[in-house]
């Protein structure tokens, strides 16, 4: 599904290029700076800015394969990306949740497991993600707390962003713990149907008419029509098997890490 001309693609993509050699990005692990100035890249260590020759990034960008497969601890859930295929997964980051009830407030690690439920719950996504930040955690393990979550509430494939190369490892130390063991919708257009790997359903929010407003004078019906609807999900959420040797190993290099041992992958 192309959602721009093949002009406007190659403006945004000499926009990028062009943005990489002249503003550049700030690289925050050391080793990460090490790598790009041994490959070529202008790196200021003082404010640990890096500039890129477009010839350097497309050098780079031609070596990266064309697709590749994410897996999960569920051979069935594995997911393709690239080529024809299209992936979809849940927004990450957020430092932020908000409901109709509680309103808007803090991530909490409450928060953050009710979507990794959510998402293994929702037919339409492919992966899980780290949708909201749990901010009621230390910042320093809370990225232990929510692999724990990801591994064993959800079966799907992960989506990790890591902020430093101790967070990566981690990421991967509980990936190879699951992996060894002990109204309309432009979503149903044509090119979509043709490209998708699965079959592409609606929304079950948009699987009735929208209107401006309801019976009692209600104007946000999809809001609400959506707070019932999590919450239904999470009633009926089912916890994908997981066999008790694994997840003790995962709860067990989570509280070694948090009494402060370095990561290190399971053996």
């Amino acid at each position: 599904m192309s959602v721009l001309s093949n002009h406007q693609l190659e403006a945004v993509h000499l926009a990028s290029l062009r943005f990489l050699e002249e503003v550049g990005v700030e690289m925050l692990d050391h080793r990460a700076l090490d790598l790009l100035a041994t490959s070529g890249a202008e790196v200021d260590w003082s404010s640990k800015r890096v500039r890129m020759a477009p010839e350097l990034v497309m050098d780079a960008v031609g070596r990266a394969p064309t697709r590749f497969t994410m897996h999960s601890r569920n051979p069935e859930r594995a997911v393709e990306i690239g080529g024809d295929t299209m992936a979809l997964a849940p927004v990450g980051g957020p430092a932020m949740a908000t409901d109709l009830d509680a309103g808007k407030r803090p991530g909490s690690y409450a928060d953050q497991v009710n979507f990794i439920k959510l998402s293994q719950h929702a037919r339409l996504l492919d992966m899980a993600y780290r949708c909201v930040e749990a901010q009621d955690l230390p910042p320093s393990t809370r990225q232990l707390d929510y692999l724990y979550a990801v591994l064993r509430y959800t079966d799907k494939p992960l989506a990790v962003m890591s902020l430093d190369a101790k967070s990566a490892m981690d990421s991967l130390a509980i990936d190879t713990v699951a992996g060894v063991g002990p109204g309309g919708s432009y979503l149903m257009a044509g090119p979509t149907l043709a490209h998708y790997r699965g079959a592409v359903r609606l929304s079950p929010l948009m699987e009735s008419g929208l209107g401006d407003g309801d019976e009692d004078g209600d104007s946000r019906p999809l809001l609400r029509r959506a707070n019932a609807l999590w919450k239904q999900w999470l009633d009926d959420y089912q916890e994908p098997a997981l066999d008790p040797a694994v997840e003790e190993a995962a709860r067990d290099y989570v509280e070694r890490r948090e009494r402060g041992e370095p990561p290190r992958p399971h053996q």
